[in-house]
């Protein structure tokens, strides 16, 4: 697991415990062939999950 991944797992788990809780963007996925960008903030532990951006 690398440190990005644990950030996104910590945040998952604080955004349960805290509902105010509005974590900044870790990453920066980017797709050039579809022009896309997606900033993901969290993931939860129950395993990868698909997402649209």
């Amino acid at each position: 697991m690398d440190s990005a991944q644990r950030v996104l797992l910590a945040n998952g788990q604080e955004s349960i415990e805290i509902p105010d809780f509005d974590p900044a963007p870790v990453v920066k996925l980017f797709a050039p062939g579809a022009g896309a960008t997606g900033l993901p903030t969290q993931i939860d532990s129950e395993g990868p999950r698909k997402f649209l951006c």
